[in-house]
């Protein structure tokens, strides 16, 4: 899978990596066009001399991952409440040069190659009751929020008997987050497929191509019903600490450790049903 994509001219990389500059560099409130300039040009000299290691120690695969980052970016901005179409449009026409199609249907993104299909369903509009519970998730403001949402939208389809439900937790990858870093989301499976529901992203597509995109690996996978065993530990340990969840997160075999030691210190009050 790592290797489906083919790359025809070196002027899709230096495209998608002027992409990456532009995001790296200038926010919303100073997009100033020479610093993207400056930025690409730096970039690209290296790139075009292998001297990549000196790239701000940012480890630019040049095929796979540009392109994973760059279908990262479209679903991200696809996924908005309100979009810009230009920049959707922008990253389209990058995508052609590398052979994969892309187009918005409506609430819908296709994205087809040669060796790989999908689409792309906004969580928002196939569950626009989800917005009670998760306000902001088709908003620019959301994100840092994965854990818990993920734990909100796991316990939302826990008693649904179509499928089985996981929440999910493991460590995901992009160049513009300069590296990796702990992410948690829903996988709901049936007999024959399994689809992610990424809620901070506000999207759901095949499990295979959000593992592919998003360079997942060391994965946790706990079923709804354990998460709903769990819930009131979660909680307990986010009002105590909202950091100390992440052991949860990482390894909830700890985290329940944890809590428990915190409740025979006393840090955090015993439950009437645990005396």
């Amino acid at each position: 899978m790592k290797n489906f994509i083919k790359f025809p001219e070196i002027k899709f990389r230096k495209c998608l990596l002027h992409f990456w500059a532009k995001e790296k560099y200038i926010n919303a409130e100073n997009r100033k066009q020479d610093r993207v300039d400056r930025a690409y040009a730096r970039f690209t000299k290296l790139y075009t001399k292998k001297k990549v290691s000196k790239a701000e120690k940012i480890n630019l695969q040049y095929n796979f991952d540009i392109v994973a980052t760059s279908l990262y970016n479209l679903i991200k901005i696809f996924t908005y409440k309100e979009f810009d179409k230009a920049v959707i449009q922008e990253f389209i026409d990058a995508l052609k040069i590398a052979g994969i199609e892309a187009e918005v249907n409506g609430d819908i993104l296709h994205i087809k190659s040669e060796e790989i299909s999908f689409f792309v369903k906004k969580l928002s509009k196939v569950e626009p009751a989800i917005l009670k519970m998760l306000p902001d998730i088709e908003e620019e403001t959301r994100g840092g929020k994965c854990h818990p949402y993920g734990v909100i939208t796991a316990l939302a389809y826990n008693k649904n008997k179509n499928f089985d439900t996981y929440f999910v937790t493991g460590k995901i990858y992009h160049l513009s987050a300069q590296g990796e870093y702990l992410h948690s989301w829903v996988e709901i499976a049936d007999e024959t497929d399994t689809f992610v529901i990424d809620p901070t992203r506000n999207a759901i597509y095949s499990k295979e191509a959000f593992y592919m995109i998003n360079h997942v690996k060391d994965t946790i996978r706990l079923h709804s019903s354990v998460v709903q065993q769990d819930y009131k530990l979660i909680r307990e340990l986010t009002n105590y600490d909202s950091y100390l969840t992440k052991v949860y997160y990482e390894n909830p075999e700890n985290g329940r450790k944890l809590h428990n030691k915190l409740v025979k210190l006393g840090e955090i009050p015993l439950q009437e049903n645990q005396k």
